[in-house]
């Protein structure tokens, strides 16, 4: 972890928690021991981090982070069910009973120095609320956990080669708005887990304030040898007229940055010019003075963008490269209606609420009135 870590226990700091004494967050009832119906357990979960998710096996991991001052602790609840008489341990109807209450689930723990070993990185420091504030980005290295890592990446293959990317871009590019609402890349587990990932969504609310709304995410398998991309921003506003309100894109690299992948290069300070999205798209993805090139992250990293930033896709001549994996979500803040990009926008949405994908934090993430109709592009 990086910095300091808050206990999350009322009135206890980690010093004072031994290696064997067991920690129970505050919203948490169960107690050591205790056996408690499904539907306790789901409702206890729920309130602490939105939803769950359920693995193949009877056991389920949850991590939930709790702001307490200037840090997140990550508290990992394992729930474990055992299969009824006559059902295999792998079998689905054990499953389905357990979820819907016909079994005791019992709440194990971890200890605190467990915890506090796995703990969350802290939200934005001061002075990286500053550095984006002036700069227009911040850079957080292996921000995303390594299960969530491991199950983003074949998603992104399967977006990919089952066609399902080309099907969402042909649905945007269809000139009457005929095409069925494509397969969406936040139906798929890890990515809609990302949407709202707990420490992503106290960052985004540290920069633009606790209210606003998912505007869309991308997921791309970016093969060796991929040329470019120009120098442009990204900031949804028709004509460009200000930035009175924030608007941010949250680049996952997923398998990271390093000598044999594209660089990402950013223009410092360029979020406060008020430009058309290509006004320096003729310079293609020339060094310009006083830019910053990333080119070295580890898996699983984030870079924070005010969406109004220049910046490129820069490749690497002479190298004979090797795959990216990138995932890009944009949120914005509530205030005023934003364009969107997508003619399915609002099936969109939709489908992240039936998912119950905002949890019980962030009501407005996918609220429809933060948006005005879609128009295509001329």
């Amino acid at each position: 972890m990086r910095g300091g870590v808050a206990t999350g226990y009322p009135g206890r700091s980690p010093a004072s928690l031994t290696e064997a004494e067991p920690y129970w967050g505050p919203q948490v009832a169960e107690r050591k021991g205790e056996r408690t119906a499904p539907g306790r357990v789901t409702q206890a979960i729920r309130k602490v981090f939105g939803r769950y998710r359920k693995d193949e096996d009877e056991c389920v991991n949850l991590t939930n982070f709790v702001k307490h001052g200037n840090s997140l602790l990550a508290r990992r609840i394992r729930l474990v069910a055992p299969p009824p008489s006559g059902v295999g341990a792998s079998g689905s109807r054990a499953r389905s009973a357990d979820r819907y209450g016909n079994h005791e689930w019992r709440v194990t723990k971890m200890t605190a120095q467990a915890l506090i070993s796995r703990a969350a990185a802290p939200a934005l420091d001061p002075a990286q609320v500053e550095r984006f504030a002036e700069l227009g980005y911040v850079v957080l290295p292996g921000f995303l956990p390594d299960d969530l890592v491991s199950r983003l990446e074949p998603e992104v293959d399967r977006w990919v080669d089952d066609g399902l990317r080309a099907r969402s871009i042909a649905a945007c590019l269809d000139p009457d708005g005929s095409r069925a609402t494509p397969a969406l890349e936040l139906e798929m587990p890890a990515h809609g887990e990302l949407i709202a990932y707990p420490p992503l969504m106290e960052v985004l609310a540290t920069l633009m304030g606790s209210e606003f709304a998912f505007h869309h995410l991308h997921s791309d398998r970016q093969a060796p040898g991929l040329a470019g991309k120009d120098w442009h921003h990204d900031y949804e506003q028709r004509p460009q007229t200000d930035r009175a309100y924030a608007m941010i894109h949250t680049l996952h690299y997923v398998n990271g940055l390093d000598e044999e992948t594209s660089s990402l290069v950013v223009l410092p300070g360029s979020h406060q010019e008020v430009a058309d999205k290509t006004a320096r798209a003729h310079l293609g993805t020339q060094a310009l003075p006083g830019e910053v090139v990333i080119d070295r992250l580890p898996p699983g990293s984030t870079v924070v963008l005010h969406s109004a930033l220049f910046h490129a896709r820069r490749r690497l001549p002479g190298t004979p490269g090797k795959t990216r994996y990138f995932v890009d979500a944009s949120y914005c803040q509530i205030g005023t209606r934003w364009p969107q990009v997508k003619p399915y926008w609002r099936s969109m949405l939709r489908r992240a609420r039936e998912l119950e994908l905002h949890g019980d934090r962030w009501p407005e993430l996918f609220a429809e009135r933060h948006f005005t109709e879609y128009v295509r592009p001329v």
